[in-house]
């Protein structure tokens, strides 16, 4: 069984790190979110949001941190494409799909570099 509490604090977690990262450089305008660059900046911000919420849901789960990453990570993409469409941004099902593996792979990733540095540590 997943440790749904651990994939609940690295969502939380991987939110907290988009909201710490984007929303100051929104406010201070040096990101503008209607530009290419400015979206791009935005996007980039919430791929490494995902791994955070993959490595911490690992963290506190202690094992299975693919599994426990995984989940993270959608978990976080399914608040953040929430967020985005309640701030009237159009989600096709194209882009929504393509969260999804994207969510999925990063957050796996972020749950075995726990795993992976877990296991290195000596003793």
């Amino acid at each position: 069984m997943p440790n749904w509490g651990a994939i609940v604090v690295g969502g939380i977690g991987g939110l907290c790190g988009t909201v710490v990262v984007v929303v100051p450089l929104l406010l201070s305008g040096l990101v503008d979110s209607n530009t290419f660059a400015g979206q791009a900046v935005v996007v980039l911000v919430g791929f490494a949001a995902q791994v955070l919420a993959g490595a911490l849901a690992s963290r506190v789960a202690g094992e299975r941190g693919a599994l426990h990453g995984a989940a993270a990570g959608l978990m976080l993409f399914g608040v953040l494409s929430s967020l985005s469409y309640v701030a009237g941004r159009d989600l096709s099902v194209g882009t929504v799909a393509f969260g999804i593996v994207v969510a999925t792979i990063l957050g796996t990733a972020g749950g075995v570099l726990v795993d992976v540095a877990r296991q290195a540590r000596p003793g």
